[in-house]
Order: structure tokens, then C-alpha cells, then sequence
């Protein structure tokens, strides 16, 4: 018991060392990134769909993008209709 709760103990300390977080160079841009995750699939295929890849792929800075649907639902796009 004591040697499993030791190992448990280890793995758990080993584990802490891991990366957990997932970093981008400075050149990359938003679909580049979301691409190389593999994890945003739905994301890369919304923006290609959408045609924003180009845009977000920008040298300008990307302004007005807001966390809530409020803003998209205003300006008249609805995300369920393409």
C-alpha cells in the first residue's frame, strides 16, 4: 500500500512538470494556430467557411471582437444560416 501511494505521489509530482499550456510564436496568426492545435477543427472549418482566414491572417491589428454572441447577432449574422 504504502509503495502504491509512494508512486501515486511521484507521478503526481512528475506529472506538475508537463506543459500544460499550448504557445505560439509571435509570427503565427489566429487560424494558423487553431489549425496546429488539432483540437479546433470546428473553429479552422467556421472561419474557412465563413472566409475569414484571409482577414485573420492580417498584418493590422484585429479590433471589435467581443466573447458574447450579442455582437454577432447584432450586426445581422446568424451563425446557424450558411
Amino acid at each position: 500500500m504504502k509503495r502504491i501511494l509512494a508512486s501515486l505521489i511521484l507521478a503526481s509530482l512528475v506529472m506538475t512538470t508537463l506543459p500544460l499550456n499550448a504557445t505560439a510564436a509571435e509570427t503565427d496568426d489566429i487560424p494558423t494556430n487553431a489549425a496546429a492545435t488539432g483540437v479546433h477543427d470546428s473553429l479552422v472549418a467556421a472561419l474557412a467557411h465563413a472566409d475569414l482566414v484571409t482577414t485573420l491572417q492580417g498584418d493590422r491589428p484585429i479590433h471589435g471582437l467581443r466573447s458574447d454572441r450579442c455582437s454577432i447577432c447584432s450586426s445581422g449574422h446568424q451563425p446557424g444560416r450558411f
